[in-house]
């Protein structure tokens, strides 16, 4: 009991007493951690109607999913747009449809196809957190054949000119079937 108790007095005489710590040479200064520099412009991200998460995420350039087709099948997906470190109204521009899809794009109720494939179409104002939806409808149309697909690109694009894309590579399966 006794050797415990003296232990324990050395240990807060040691701590009370001890000098402080000065900067010298040797020592190294604050730590700065590196990263990558943030993304300033819009953050686009895409889902299939059947998936519940977004790909494309907080990463630029990277987003894309697969979505397979039949003769009488629709593929929908949906594209979020959000205003990272930049705020404004953003254009979307996208791919559009040829002689063996159709594709049509949406916000809520409204057909925008138009101007999107013209890259005329901006989303309501937006602020840091703040997100736009667009719709995609893609149809097989009755000449599409079976193919190893065509890929279908959305692009946002910030008012400082940053840029961000998201696609969705569309695969034709199944036999043309003659009405």
């Amino acid at each position: 009991m006794r050797r415990s108790a003296t232990l324990a007095l050395l240990v807060l005489a040691s701590m009370w007493f001890a000098p402080l710590p000065m900067a010298g040479a040797d020592d190294p200064g604050p730590v700065v951690i590196l990263g990558p520099a943030p993304f300033v412009g819009p953050d686009a991200m895409i889902r299939a109607q059947e998936s519940a998460t977004y790909v494309g995420a907080d990463s630029h350039g990277a987003g894309r999913i697969e979505q397979s087709i039949t003769q009488f099948q629709r593929a929908v997906s949906y594209v979020r747009i959000c205003a990272g470190t930049t705020s404004g109204r953003m254009r979307v521009d996208g791919t559009g449809g040829g002689r063996s899809f159709r594709v049509t794009y949406r916000v809520g109720r409204h057909d925008v196809t138009r101007k999107v494939v013209s890259g005329s179409y901006r989303t309501r104002r937006l602020h840091d957190g703040d997100c736009a939806r667009v719709i995609k409808v893609v149809a097989r149309l009755r000449t599409g054949r079976v193919s190893n697909g065509r890929t279908l690109q959305v692009r946002a694009t910030s008012p400082s000119r940053a840029r961000d894309s998201v696609s969705t590579h569309i695969t034709v399966v199944g036999p043309y079937v003659v009405p």
